[in-house]
C-alpha cells in the first residue's frame, strides 16, 4: 500500500510544468502591443518638427530682409 501513494505524488509535479508554459506565452504578446504604440507616436512628433522648422526659417528670412532695407534707407540719406 506504501508504494501506491509514491506514484500519485510523481504525476503531481508533472502537471504544474504545463502551467508555467501558458504563463509564458502570455507575457510575449503582451510585449508586441506595446512595441507598436510606441512606434506610432515617434511617427506624429517628426512631422510636427518640420512644420516648425519651416515656419521658423521664413520668419527669420522676412526679418532680414527688412532690417537690409532699413539699412539701406538710412544709408541713402545720409
Amino acid at each position: 500500500t506504501s508504494t501506491t501513494m509514491s506514484t500519485t505524488t510523481t504525476t503531481s509535479t508533472s502537471t504544474t510544468s504545463t502551467t508555467t508554459t501558458t504563463s509564458t506565452t502570455t507575457t510575449s504578446t503582451t510585449t508586441t502591443s506595446t512595441s507598436t504604440t510606441v512606434s506610432t507616436t515617434t511617427s506624429k512628433t517628426t512631422t510636427t518638427t518640420k512644420v516648425d522648422s519651416t515656419f521658423v526659417d521664413e520668419k527669420i528670412y522676412a526679418e532680414s530682409c527688412n532690417l537690409y532695407l532699413f539699412m539701406y534707407l538710412i544709408s541713402a540719406m545720409q
